[in-house]
């Protein structure tokens, strides 16, 4: 069987670009997961920021409450104005 140098460079180049590819395949999946992994971390550091947040702002709710109930005791005891 005769060899043809010429198709056997396209073959070969042909491979090489093939091999290339799925290799930007394989880094672009790489650098994609990393970007989500770092969102994902991002988003979670946010939620138990805002979890701390709405926990702090109950916490005040109640105090704010009990300073007003307070306030209103107080006022009650009060003697009426002359």
């Amino acid at each position: 069987m005769t060899s043809d140098p010429s198709l056997e460079r396209r073959v070969s180049r042909l491979e090489n670009d093939t091999e290339s590819i799925y290799k930007l395949i394989d880094d672009f999946r790489s650098e994609t997961r990393s970007r989500f992994d770092s969102i994902d971390a991002t988003l979670a550091t946010s939620s138990e920021r805002s979890d701390r947040f709405e926990s702090s702002l109950a916490s005040h709710d109640t105090r704010s409450d009990q300073v007003e109930a307070t306030l209103s005791e107080i006022l009650r005891r009060l003697p009426e104005p002359s």
